[in-house]
């Protein structure tokens, strides 16, 4: 039975086409040290729903969740880096765009940044939050 799984599998595939994207990701539920000096993102899932489409016995449900990524750049270097990473990855998750994983096809509705920078050093941060919808059986 399609679910969750399949709604993860399918953002973190596309993660990998985010352009200029750094190679240190950390996913959740790795281990991950980030390398000191080098930006890196980080992805969380977070479920909002998971709800039938109607009363009727069809067994088709809605899964409604938020993908944030965060984007961590080295402080003290301005704040252009974190925001081109956040414009990249907005770019890569255009709203309308189908991801797919196991036949599971998950839609964009809106990808933002949605709070402010972070200053937290060494790293100062911006985070996108993606709105995505499935439809699965």
């Amino acid at each position: 039975m399609a679910g969750i799984s399949d709604v993860r599998n399918a953002l973190e595939a596309h993660a990998l086409t985010i352009a200029g994207a750094p190679s240190d990701l950390a996913w959740e539920n790795v281990q991950f040290e980030p390398t000191p000096g080098n930006s890196w993102l980080r992805f969380t899932l977070l479920p909002v729903s998971q709800r039938p489409t109607d009363v009727t016995a069809t067994g088709l449900k809605r899964i409604d969740a938020l993908f944030q990524v965060d984007a961590f750049v080295p402080i003290d270097t301005g704040p252009a880096a974190a925001e081109t990473l956040a414009e990249a990855i907005i770019a890569a998750y255009a709203p309308g765009d189908p991801l797919t994983s196991d036949g599971v096809s998950v839609q964009v509705e809106y990808a933002e940044v949605n709070t402010s920078a972070v200053y937290d050093p060494p790293w100062y941060s911006v985070s996108v939050t993606i709105k995505v919808k499935a439809f699965i059986s």
